[in-house]
């Protein structure tokens, strides 16, 4: 099984052992959270992008169009509107879509999560939702949206329905199979003390969420934890002082990235929102969504300034996943229907030795090619390009070239032009009348004993002409009938094989005198062992 992770770029090449056992998987871009408007409400978070996933696509071919969506930037501080992801897709929009998670606002409307219903898949779930941002309520900025992944929905972060400095949490990511996973919850209202953030919503594995941040009342705020295998993060600590010139809240802490395929790559969990303060100083950001497609938490609010508010976090981008089996290697049967891939060599002698490797793609149009190398020690050098279409008789063409050096073994070499004919090339070489019969061989290098092997032109649209093969030692002569025609001479001395393959008719054999002659009617192949 081959996985690619697809980060960014518009196309993919699709790799040469690709197959239709295939899964294509992809997350959304998660939404921004936004920096409050402080004379409306608390700053709202983004939602985390959708996920869906189709197996087993067929027809693809050449390069794929594709589209990783980004995650949409947090607005800064001012006021301003986050931005909304974007979608992510495969081949177009009507194969594989995942939705992107919606932008927070600034006056306190949080960026809706990824619609699963919009998508385009077999299986498809949920973006969560973000945190809404409440008016002259809480002070508190949103939690980011979960992402929704191969195990579940994204879940929702936090709102800032507590009247309490401290920030919201963002969302984790959920698994329904094992009830794990959970939303992120309202910063906690610790009265006029330092206020801690809230805890980060669980991961689709049970890992917590974020810690939150703990407040002040002298000093600084601490920011949230970052959540970890998709868990959401924590809020920021706020503060509660009016008196200490200059102080910040802390900031939201970062989604955890997920770890569905892997260590790294998963569905993110949300980023958790900023604390804020109730003097004109400085509020706390919201955190950051996790790879892949968390969405951003909402800015703390700052009292009466809104050059002082927090800034958005930005939403994490999505991913596509291409998994697929890659396609195998299979041995040659003859007849097979279909073609089919394989590698295959052959030592023939100790000084000639044939390379043979084909590579071949099983979607239509089928193409069998192939490239061979025959070599020996005297140099000989016979190289053959063919191809294949698996319909009607597989047309095999090549280009070749042998020798004719008397000292080297027989070479031989195969043309075989057409669906029509057949012809074996040797190292004297066939010659075919245009009838298609078999004008005469050259026989081998007798002192050594050579076998000949050849075989005749077979065409198709004739009943009368039949396709055979014959190894014959060279010794005293015979000879073989076949329709009544002398084709070969044959030897007669103790080990005589012979193999016919699909005899049409009655064939006659003789290798002495006529009385010995035997008939032979066995249709399809036979074979002889010894002299009768």
């Amino acid at each position: 099984m081959t996985r690619i992770f697809l980060l960014s770029g518009t196309s993919f090449p699709l790799p040469g052992d690709w197959s239709s056992t295939n899964s294509i998987e992809a997350i959304g871009g998660g939404g921004g959270g936004a920096s409050p408007n402080i004379s409306v409400a608390d700053g709202a978070a983004g939602g985390g992008g959708a996920y869906s996933s189709s197996s087993n696509l067929a027809g693809l071919s050449g390069s794929i169009s594709i589209q990783v969506g980004a995650g949409g930037g947090g607005g800064a501080a001012g006021p301003n509107n986050g931005s909304a992801g974007t979608d992510t897709w495969f081949k177009d929009t009507s194969t594989v879509l995942a939705k992107a998670g919606g932008a927070g606002l600034s006056n306190g409307t949080a960026g809706a999560g990824g619609a699963a219903a919009s998508g385009v898949g077999t299986t498809k779930w949920n973006g969560g939702g973000g945190g809404a941002g409440t008016a002259f309520l809480g002070w508190q900025g949103g939690g980011g949206g979960g992402a929704g992944g191969p195990k579940g929905a994204g879940l929702a972060g936090g709102s800032s329905t507590t009247a309490a400095y401290a920030g919201s949490s963002g969302g984790g990511t959920g698994d329904p199979a094992s009830s794990a996973g959970g939303s992120g919850t309202a910063g906690s209202d610790a009265g006029s003390g330092a206020t801690t953030g809230a805890t980060g919503g669980t991961a689709q594995d049970g890992t917590a969420g974020g810690a939150g941040g703990t407040g002040g009342t002298s000093g600084n705020g601490n920011p949230g934890s970052a959540g970890s295998h998709g868990s959401g993060g924590g809020g920021g600590g706020g503060i509660n002082n009016t008196g200490v010139v200059g102080s910040t809240a802390g900031a939201g802490g970062a989604g955890g990235a997920g770890i569905e395929w892997d260590s790294s790559h998963g569905a993110g969990g949300g980023g958790g929102g900023g604390g804020g303060r109730n003097a004109p100083e400085h509020a706390g950001a919201g955190g950051n969504g996790g790879n892949y497609g968390g969405g951003g938490g909402g800015g703390g609010w700052a009292g009466s300034n809104n050059a002082n508010a927090g800034a958005g976090g930005n939403g994490a981008q999505g991913i596509i996943v291409i998994t697929y089996t890659p396609s195998s290697t299979t041995t040659v049967i003859a007849d097979a229907p279909n073609p089919v891939a394989f590698l295959a060599s052959q030592i023939a002698e100790a000084e000639t030795q044939l390379e043979f490797l084909a590579t071949e793609r099983n979607d239509p149009p089928s193409l069998c090619e192939s490239v061979a190398t025959a070599q020996n020690n005297a140099g000989l050098s016979t190289e053959m390009l063919a191809r294949s279409r698996p319909d009607g008789w597989l047309p095999f063409e090549s280009l070749a070239a042998a020798s004719r050096d008397l000292g080297i073994r027989l070479e031989s070499v195969a043309m075989l032009g057409c669906p029509l004919a057949f012809l074996l090339e040797l190292s004297g070489g066939v010659a075919c009348d245009t009838a298609g019969r078999v004008g005469w061989v050259v026989e081998a290098i007798a002192d050594q004993r050579v076998a000949t092997e050849w075989l005749t032109w077979s065409l198709r649209d004739i009943p009368v002409a039949s396709e055979f093969a014959a190894i014959v030692g060279l010794n005293a002569p015979g000879q073989v009938e076949w329709l009544g025609a002398t084709v070969v001479p044959l030897s007669a001395d103790a080990f005589l094989p012979i193999e016919w393959s699909a005899l049409p008719d009655t064939l006659f054999v003789s290798l002495a005198s006529s009385g010995k002659r035997r008939l032979l009617v066995t249709p399809g192949r036979l074979r002889i062992l010894k002299r009768l």
